[in-house]
Formats: C-alpha cells, structure tokens, sequence
C-alpha cells in the first residue's frame, strides 16, 4: 500500500500527533493527506493559555484557527495566566476578538474561561469590561449544546456576573451538566438585595446538573430550596469553597435546608473546603451534622489564637460525618494546642475513611498510631500523607524511618499510599525537638463516647 493510499482512520491517528506547525506541513504532501488534515477529530479540543506578554500573539494564533477550523471545535479552553494590570486591556482584545469569530461557527459543549479576575482591574477599564462581558453574553447565548462551563476566578461584579449565569442558564439550563463557578464574583463585591435576588433567579435555571461548584457566600436556604426541587434525583456533586468567615457575614445554611435536600438527591457528596479561618466557632456552624460531606479540606492559616480550640473542630467531625467522610485533608497552624489524639479519634470513628493528609504539628506517636491501626485492620485508609515543619532534622529521620522501615512490609504487601510529604510545607517555623513517645493505641468506647490514648 502506497503512503497516499493510507486509510482515513489510521492517518488522522499520526495526525494527532503532531503539533499544528507539522500537520500543515504533512498536509501539503498529497491530496488524500490534505483530506484528512481537515478531519473533524483533529480540531474539536483547543486551549489556549493567555500569559503576559505573549497574549496578542497566542490571540492572533486563535483567532486565525477559529476563521478556518472553527467549526470543527467542540471543546474550548482558555486560561488567563498572570494577568496584569498592565496587559489587561491585551487579554480582553484577545479574548474578544476569538469569541466574535467563534460566535456564529462554533457549537460547543465544553466551554472553559478561568482566571479572568475582571474586578481587579475593572476601575481604570470600566467601559472596556462592560463591552467585554456584553462580548461573552452573546458568545454564551448562542451556545445551545453546552454541557460543561468553568468560569472560576472571573471576579465579576455582582451585576455582570449574574447577566453571564443568565446567559448560562437561558442557552443551555436544560442541558447543562457541570458548572464550575467558584469565585465568579469577587469576594469584595458589594451585594446589594436585588443583584442576590437575581443570582437565586440564575441559578433556578440550571435543571439538570449533576456537579456544581462555587463559594458559600453564593449558598443560602433559598438557593438550596431551588436545588431540592430543580434538581431532584440528578445533582451528585456539591463542591463549597470558603475563604471566609461566614459567621462574621451572618450567612450560615440553616441545616433543614441540608436535610431537605439530602431526601431530595440520596446520592449527592458535598466537597467542603475551608480556608483563611480555624476558630471553632466559625468552623462548626457550617459543618451540619445533615450535610452528606465526602471530602473535607481545612487550611487554617498562619496566626494560630488560643482560643481556636481546634480540638473541639476535630470532635465535631468525628461525631457528625462518621458514616460519610472519606477524604480529609487538614493544613493546620496548631503550634499552640496538639491534636494528636483527636485525629487519631476521627479517622477511627469515620468508618468510610480512606485518605487523610496532615501538615500540622504533631508528637511522632501520631504516624506510629495510625500504621498501627490500620496494621490491625481498625481502620481502611489508603492513602495517609504527613507533614510536620516543626521537627529538627533527626525527628524528621524518625518520621521517615516510621513509614520506610517499621511499617514498610505492610505498605508494601497492601499497596498503601503511606509517606512523609516534603510538599506539604506550610511555613518556616521554628524548630521543636518532639520525643518519640510510646505508641498510643485509642481506645473507643461502643456507644460513640471520646476515648483516649493509653
């Protein structure tokens, strides 16, 4: 068989390839290659990453792709990195520009367009943010076919990021099945009752989603009642990002409202991640013993205050989510209050508990404990990642040694995601040396009650 007579599925696989610069060159060898250099396979996924200084060239690349391939593409990515107030107007142009070609060609069903943050730079550009998202409404409403929207970290105002979910929402609301949306206002953004009214309005239009993410201050019982009723037997994903205190804005999601809409979507997981704040007071309002939480993330910051009782946090945990927590992940500034035996009390009472990250500071007895456990088939981790910043480089060794020698046939023979995690660095503190004490093995009593180390 001669290469000219090659089959159309095979040669747009080696087309796949080959970056754009070749398959044009390959392109020209003959007609039947030129034939399937325009097979629609090779052109329906593009990304573009808009960075610095080079936005008007990567801009100039897609908007020369969007005039002649445009109508092949079916996933679209754009990501806007390191945007600067001094190239900000060139990201816009660029973003522009490839949405008014893309307009009347393009029937998507991914659309991608993160890291915008338009409020940061909205003050000197005013006029040119209003055309901008008048740009991206009409892109959006032509777009029937959308299945998949991430628009996280865009920073609208209040006002032009509800007219960029309506726009979602009258396009595609019966078809959309993702939506990624945290941070699509900015956190700063002044939120008067009628721009609240019309986001809740927005978002009971979207009635078939399965995953949905966004920040709490976008949550409330109404919004909630929307989803229990909209939503009904279809949303399986709830992903909550919390940067900040919802105690000190009086937002705080009463927990009937949870309740309602666990009966209303029996297979839904919430994804909870705090950030920015450890007192317990703020922390255990959010966490409702109703909410069917899977995965939890808790970053406390770096200004530990006594007064945190983080302690108290764990036990919360420990006690509510007991049958339903899977995934935690804990970042903790604790240099003033050990929680060894708290953690140690919640990953034993959460039965579904298969991984768990620490970078806190914690006695070496901890890890020892766990492998213990989980050595003794009390607990059914899979993954179990520590870090510990306030360790002198000899009790770091003995961490090591913990999992890579003690425990290391069990590792092994189970295939476990045990180990120390230098990646997980927090902070450069100060150095604390923390004696290997006996190991600790909980004991839980039957009815629930808090154990404790022995």
């Amino acid at each position: 068989m001669e290469w000219s007579n090659l089959p159309t599925v095979p040669l747009v696989r080696i087309f796949s390839f080959l970056s754009d610069y070749d398959r044009s060159n390959m392109s020209l060898a003959c007609k039947s290659w030129h034939q399937g250099y325009q097979d629609p396979l090779l052109w329906k996924r593009r990304k573009w990453v808009l960075s610095g200084y080079e936005v008007p060239c990567v801009g100039r690349r897609a908007c020369h792709f969007a005039r002649y391939l445009g109508h092949h593409l079916r996933y679209l990515t754009i990501k806007c990195d390191r945007c600067s107030f001094n190239v900000y107007q060139s990201y816009h142009e660029a973003i522009q520009s490839l949405l008014k070609e893309l307009h009347h060609k393009a029937k998507l069903k991914e659309f991608r367009l993160t890291g915008l943050r338009a409020e940061s730079y909205c003050y000197s550009y005013k006029d040119l943010l209003d055309t901008f998202v008048d740009t991206i409404v009409k892109f959006l409403r032509s777009q029937k076919s959308l299945e998949v929207v991430d628009v996280s970290q865009a920073q609208f105002f209040y006002p032009e990021g509800c007219r960029v979910l309506e726009a979602i929402g009258h396009a595609c609301g019966k078809t959309l099945r993702f939506l990624q949306m945290d941070s699509v206002f900015h956190p700063n953004s002044a939120t008067p009752s009628s721009a609240l009214n019309r986001y809740r309005r927005a978002m009971g239009s979207f009635k078939n989603l399965r995953y949905l993410a966004f920040n709490y201050r976008g949550l409330s019982d109404e919004v909630l009642q929307t989803f229990t009723v909209n939503l009904q037997d279809k949303l399986k994903c709830l992903k909550v990002i919390i940067d900040k205190s919802p105690v000190l804005t009086g937002v705080i999601v009463s927990p009937s409202s949870w309740q309602a809409l666990r009966r209303a979507c029996p297979r839904l997981q919430v994804k909870i991640f705090i950030r920015g704040f450890g007192h317990t007071s703020e922390i255990v309002p959010i966490l409702a013993p109703e909410i069917p939480l899977h995965e939890l993330f808790i970053y406390t910051g770096l200004r530990y205050q006594a007064e945190w009782r983080l302690q108290t946090t764990l036990q919360h945990i420990a006690n509510s989510y007991p049958q339903s927590l899977e995934i935690c992940h804990f970042k903790l500034d604790n240099s003033g209050e050990l929680v060894d035996e708290d953690l140690i009390r919640m990953v034993a009472q959460c039965k579904r508990l298969k991984e768990i990250t620490v970078n806190a500071v914690f006695e070496l007895a901890f890890a020892d404990t766990i492998c213990t456990l989980q050595e003794r088939n009390e607990i059914n981790l899979r993954k179990f990642h520590v870090a510990n910043q306030h360790l002198t480089t000899e009790n770091k060794q003995q961490l090591k040694d913990i999992f890579r020698r003690k425990f290391r046939r069990m590792i092994v023979t189970r295939d476990l995601d045990f180990e120390v995690d230098s990646a997980l660095a927090l902070w450069d503190g100060p150095t604390l040396m923390i004696p290997l004490h006996p190991v600790g093995i909980l004991n839980i009593h039957p009815n629930g009650a808090n154990g404790h180390v022995v």
